[in-house]
């Protein structure tokens, strides 16, 4: 199954009601750059369990994307 990315804010919207990952170490959470959308819970603790086992004394956990807001900055128009 090929799991698309978070790359940008506009593909936001597409990714409501899917799972991202985060660790939790001793820096506290994070959460990669762009990361992997999982569409299943299934999904997603599979891939906790798989990187766990990679990262000891890391938890991994899936964090659902419920929402959120975007405004994208208008072009300002400049004459001279």
């Amino acid at each position: 199954m090929k799991h698309e990315k978070i790359t940008d804010p506009k593909s936001l919207q597409f990714a409501a009601g899917t799972f991202v990952i985060a660790s939790f170490g001793k820096e506290g959470f994070s959460i990669a750059p762009n990361p992997v959308i999982h569409s299943t819970a299934e999904s997603a603790r599979t891939e906790c369990a798989r990187l766990s086992k990679l990262n000891v004394n890391k938890a991994f956990v899936y964090l659902r994307i419920s929402g959120g807001e975007f405004v994208e900055a208008q072009p300002t128009r400049v004459s001279f």
